[in-house]
């Protein structure tokens, strides 16, 4: 199976009614998956194709997945705490 070149408004709709999901502050791709119904390789098209309304968090999950969150949101103070370490550890 191909991954969509062209996601539909109403996918991407879906996606972001998942991360604006208030139980949750960050999601992983199989999360949204499992709520949305929505093959992963399409959730992860969609997130990178809208930086403009969804953004990574510079945090993984505990088993090192990517996190992602509504770009509206601020960043956590976990978020910018190991975004600093992380430089930090660049230099």
């Amino acid at each position: 199976m191909s991954v969509m070149t062209t996601t539909d408004e109403a996918t991407v709709q879906s996606v972001r009614e998942a991360l604006a999901d208030e139980r949750w502050d960050f999601r992983t791709v199989a999360g949204i998956a499992r709520q949305t119904g929505v093959d992963p390789p399409v959730i992860q098209q969609i997130l990178d194709e809208h930086p403009d309304l969804f953004r990574r968090s510079f945090l993984n999950s505990e088993d090192g997945q990517l996190l992602y969150t509504l770009a509206a949101r601020p960043e956590k103070l976990r978020e910018r705490v190991a975004e600093l370490k992380s430089f930090l550890a660049k230099r």
